[in-house]
């Protein structure tokens, strides 16, 4: 294995890898390089820790103070050594960014408990995670107290409208968000209208994205209501059921909004 001493390192990823090493060798050697040097990013994707494994690597993480941006995808961990991993983080107070994809909703559930205590905390992820009600309401929970939160991605994880709404409402809550990403998932009129009611809260918003979901006339027409509040505002809602009339009501939004970019 290279010196960790010999030079500054700030990312981690699994290309950090030896492929002539165990996975519990590797695992060693970057808790090490995260223990020796000033990390701030950490990616690790397509591996099955067991506890040792984690156990290595959340000692490490929580003393990794400089850490602003942590990833997991595809990443096997079990709901104990989720635990352990997110009590770790809890210690990373520059801890900006977290991203989950292609995790079980057990371990998701059991990650959520950081969100709330990462004070700094910009940008949130869930991707292809399935999540249930309880999760959802775990998560929705979180994210009321990430002040400091822009871009909020809870994107193709069939979160069911009932589950939406309660996101939805805690979206509200987070003033400063700016990017919101909803697609790939099961949002319907109800869940739109529960939307159009809370962008009045979200002055910054300028990114959302609601493609391929189950929205339908009814809850596009609030939502084009809900729109014609912001001067800058981009928005991806292809791959629902919105028909032409709304797609006419969406274009003439355009000519009075011009800022107001509604992509079908």
């Amino acid at each position: 294995m290279e010196n960790t001493q010999s030079y500054t390192k700030t990312e981690i990823s699994k290309g950090d890898f030896e492929h002539d090493k165990s996975l519990t060798d590797n695992i060693k050697y970057i808790s090490k390089m995260i223990k020796t040097h000033p990390i701030e990013d950490i990616f690790l994707h397509n591996m099955e820790l067991n506890d040792k494994e984690i156990k290595l690597l959340s000692s490490a993480v929580k003393h990794c103070h400089t850490l602003q941006n942590f990833s997991l995808d595809n990443v096997r961990l079990g709901t104990t050594a989720a635990g352990s991993l997110a009590e770790a983080l809890t210690h990373c107070k520059n801890l900006c960014s977290l991203s989950f994809t292609k995790i079980k909703n057990s371990e998701a559930s059991v990650l959520t408990r950081v969100v709330p205590l990462c004070t700094e905390l910009a940008f949130l992820e869930f991707f292809e995670t399935e999540l249930g009600d309880n999760e959802i309401s775990d998560l929705a929970d979180a994210i009321t107290k990430c002040h400091k939160l822009t871009c909020l991605k809870v994107n193709s994880t069939k979160l069911s409208s009932a589950a939406a709404h309660s996101l939805v409402e805690a979206v509200s809550k987070c003033r400063n968000l700016e990017q919101l990403d909803l697609s790939g998932n099961r949002l319907n009129d109800n869940g739109a209208k529960s939307l159009a009611c809370v962008l009045q809260d979200c002055p910054h918003m300028a990114y959302l994205n609601l493609e391929n979901n189950q929205i339908c006339s009814e809850g596009a027409k609030l939502l084009a209501a809900a729109f014609k509040h912001f001067k800058n505002l981009t928005v991806d809602i292809g791959g629902n059921k919105i028909g032409n009339e709304v797609a006419n009501l969406f274009a003439d939004l355009a000519q009075i909004k011009p800022g107001v970019i509604v992509r079908l």
